[in-house]
């Protein structure tokens, strides 16, 4: 288990890293086109919306099996069918997305004019159509670099070189006059450049899937008999997660969408330290399983549950707490009214980070396609009826409660298949007390600022807050909740960049 945990957080490390600087960068975009308009900014939404649910069903599900078989074959030494499964996959979802691309292209009217009302969606759907191949292909290569723990070149290139191309050259294009054109334009430029890094660093670093002299055998249909579940749960998901942003702007209008859209993005916050404990975790886990090591598979659930839930807990408390002043200074007073919606949204956010992200990979490991394809059917199909309901009424704060409510569905189907596949609550005791460490230290010490100074600005608040965090990590290793161990781990990681 110390080899699983060091390479789990050497994954935290260089991809909790990458993601801060990504974040930073993607959030710098996202406050430059809010700034173009709250009705721009939500027509760019609605148009990224659609391409969360083209880019996925496109790809045929096989971003997944490239992980789960390559990581199997790795475990087995097996070169050929590690190359069959990258080379075949590749083929086959670029085909597909060449399909979509068509269709998305000569469609586009119909939905920008006869869906949204939006005649000036269209030159934007189709400059996304002519990229959605290179998206597609990115998709399947980037967990090449999970499973050959190299995620100092995807961290380099996903989280660092592609967003700050993004908002370099969306600056320019903006500065230029091209204004959300322009910006659409850099979007897909900065993934394009990053595929093409990609592609070459993967095959020099990882692995050289075209090497001619090892052979391709036919496991096509293996793949796609893993995948095609995957398929559907992919469009699914796309209904659990977009339906919101599509619904708003078929019953509401733009400006609806675009606030809604930085309470979003700022919830999501919260996956940062969950991106990182995560990102290795189904290649480590599918290797112990290829091993028939099932309690190494429990230990090491147990063990990223926990640090999650340690660290995260804390910010979710911060973001609940002062939803209003986090949107109001990140993105100014025309976006006031999304410091409501984000404390609900972000409350989905962190128990599904928690509870259903590493659960929906055991299973997935564990080639449940069907069950987790089921799972994500259902809650999808809820969260449609909720929308659909809620939204005419309540508009954002409906959109929202309907994606709270389908997130705990969620979490607890998958929570419950998890248990009956391997036995196990992730739930510990250490848990509950840094819960209870975490409640008492931030509010009682903001109560008492509150008492001697009054209102604290946000200025301070950057400042007091980070401390209060640093004080909470001490007494959690003064309970022993987090233990020299495990902190020995990371200043190992740090000092000698350990790799595996």
């Amino acid at each position: 288990m110390i080899d699983s945990r060091k390479l789990i957080l050497k994954g935290f490390i260089y991809t909790t890293i990458g993601l801060v600087f990504s974040k930073i960068f993607t959030y710098g975009w996202r406050v430059i086109v809010a700034r173009v308009g709250a009705e721009e900014y939500g027509m760019l939404s609605l148009v990224l919306a659609i391409f969360q649910f083209l880019v996925p069903i496109s790809a045929l599900g096989l971003s997944f099996a490239v992980e789960r078989y390559v990581s199997f074959y790795v475990g087995k030494d097996d070169r050929v069918g590690a190359k069959s499964t990258i080379v075949n996959s590749l083929r086959v979802s670029f085909a597909s997305s060449i399909i979509f691309a068509f269709i998305l292209y000569f469609s586009s009217e119909f939905i920008a004019i006869s869906v949204f009302s939006e005649p000036e969606m269209v030159p934007i759907l189709k400059i996304f159509s002519v990229f959605l191949p290179i998206l597609v292909l990115s998709r399947l290569l980037t967990p090449m670099f999970r499973i050959y723990n190299r995620l100092d070149l995807s961290t380099g290139i996903k989280s660092i070189l592609e967003p700050s191309l993004k908002l370099l050259l969306s600056i320019l294009l903006i500065y230029l006059g091209y204004g959300i054109f322009g910006v659409s334009f850099a979007y897909l430029f900065a993934i394009a450049a990053s595929f093409v890094f990609m592609f070459y660093f993967s095959r020099k670093y990882c692995f050289d899937f075209l090497d001619k002299t090892i052979p391709i055998r036919n496991n096509l249909s293996e793949l796609l008999h893993y995948s095609m579940p995957l398929i559907i749960s992919g469009f699914a998901g796309f209904i659990l997660m977009e339906t919101d942003t599509l619904m708003l702007g078929y019953f509401k209008d733009m400006a609806q969408v675009g606030i809604y859209n930085v309470a979003y993005p700022t919830a999501s916050l919260l996956l940062i330290i969950p991106s990182g404990l995560l990102v290795v975790f189904m290649a480590i886990t599918t290797k112990y399983l290829a091993k028939n090591k099932l309690e190494e598979i429990r230990d090491t659930y147990r063990f990223v549950t926990k640090w999650i839930f340690v660290l995260n807990f804390f910010i979710y408390m911060v973001m609940f707490t002062y939803s209003d002043k986090l949107i109001l200074f990140l993105f100014g007073e025309e976006y006031i009214l999304a410091g409501p919606v984000l404390k609900i949204l972000v409350t989905g956010i962190f128990l599904k980070s928690l509870l259903g992200t590493s659960a929906f990979s055991i299973l997935n490991m564990f080639k449940k396609t069907k069950t987790t394809m089921s799972v994500v059917i259902i809650t999808a199909i809820l969260n449609i009826i909720l929308n659909y309901n809620l939204i005419p009424l309540y508009g954002m704060i409906g959109a929202a409660a309907s994606t709270l409510v389908s997130m705990l569905i969620y979490i607890s189907l998958l929570q419950y298949f998890t248990l009956k596949q391997i036995n196990i609550v992730p739930f510990s005791k250490d848990m509950v007390l840094s819960a209870v460490c975490s409640i008492i230290l931030f509010y009682g010490v903001i109560k008492i600022l509150h008492i001697i100074f009054g209102s604290i600005s946000v200025y301070w608040g950057l400042v007091i807050i980070p401390m209060i965090g640093i004080i909470y990590i001490a007494i959690l290793y003064l309970f022993k909740i987090i233990t020299i161990g495990e902190f020995n781990t990371f200043l190992d990681l740090v000092k000698r960049k350990y790799v595996s």
